[in-house]
């Protein structure tokens, strides 16, 4: 798989408010042994600036690691948002629905959908502020993740909004992302692995972190 591709991208990802960002980074190598590099560094990047990136700057046949979750837990209750009529049944329509709900929002933000009066039923907010619908406890998971808890590992789920661990801001707004890459780069699974060009993938650090002997900083892929 890897000589499949002549360059890699890692992109670590925020779902923070304001126009940029501190905790967006890109990283960059080729096929070989020289270690990444990142991309215009000490820059802090806006999403809509990466989004631009990935349209006009990467190098051709490049493997992309996004450091989001690109889908919510469906298959424990076979939906994204049970109960609720306009539920997608797809992930590229989860993300269509996440931008058009969040449209309002500037700098590619999620905060209108987690306020939508269906939507927020589903999320934990706040100390003492859980959608009724929110399962409690650490929250649904998303099969990647429970395979990650069988690992001893300490994934979040999608609906938690709260706390340094939280993924769920920046998943929703990655999903605006890849909404408006329109099918430019493939996302794999949604998309089939094409035989030549790039792709994008979701990557979650803590596995190949530890076997490396190092807390955090290092990837892997999920499906």
């Amino acid at each position: 798989m890897s000589e499949r591709f002549g360059h890699f991208a890692a992109i670590d990802w925020s779902g923070a408010k304001g126009p940029r960002q501190k905790g967006i980074a890109i990283a960059l190598c080729a096929l070989g042994t020289a270690a990444p590099e990142l991309v215009r560094p000490g820059h802090r990047w806006s999403r809509e600036e990466v989004l631009e990136w990935l349209r006009k700057s990467l190098p051709d046949d490049t493997l992309v690691g996004m450091d989001l979750s690109p889908g919510l837990p469906f298959d424990d209750k076979g939906a994204f948002f049970p109960g609720w009529d306009r539920s997608p049944a797809t992930a590229k329509e989860l993300w269509r629905l996440v931008d058009e709900i969040a449209s309002p929002d500037q700098h590619l933000a999620a905060t209108t959908f987690v306020a939508h009066a269906e939507a927020r039923r589903h999320f934990r907010h706040g100390k003492g502020d859980c959608g009724d619908l929110f399962v409690g406890g650490a929250g649904r998971m998303r099969r990647t993740e429970d395979g990650q808890r069988s690992l001893r590992l300490t994934p979040s789920s999608c609906f938690n909004l709260v706390g340094a661990a939280q993924v769920g801001k920046s998943s929703l707004t990655g999903m605006r992302v890849l909404h408006r890459l329109g099918g430019a780069i493939p996302v794999w699974p949604f998309d089939p692995l094409p035989p030549q060009g790039s792709i994008i993938v979701e990557i979650y650090t803590s596995l190949a972190a530890r076997a490396a002997g190092v807390r955090k900083g290092i990837i892997y892929l999920t499906p």
